[in-house]
């Protein structure tokens, strides 16, 4: 299971180096990434690929909303969610 810390670092690093390919870039974690044209529709479907690779997960079609992936925050609270064992 991961942390928080943990699932907010797997999607900024994502974000970071392999869609605005720069692995050094300082991304905010409040920042809305659709409003300020960090990543599109394809670069999140590419985002939820990876996620759902790396946290062994699958992300139900019905969660796909912007809501759920506008900010790192709100990704990795929506994530973590889903990973979450239950009862702990």
């Amino acid at each position: 299971m991961s942390t928080p810390r943990d699932t907010s670092k797997l999607v900024k690093d994502f974000i970071c180096g392999e869609i605005l390919r720069d692995p050094d870039a300082d991304l905010d974690e409040e920042e809305n990434l659709f409003v300020s044209g960090q990543v599109d529709s394809v670069g999140i479907m590419r985002l939820v690929a990876h996620v759902e690779s790396a946290l062994g997960i699958k992300i139900p079609p019905g969660d796909l909303v912007p809501d759920n992936f506008r900010t790192v925050t709100a990704m990795s609270s929506y994530l973590d969610g889903l990973t979450r064992v239950p009862g702990s």
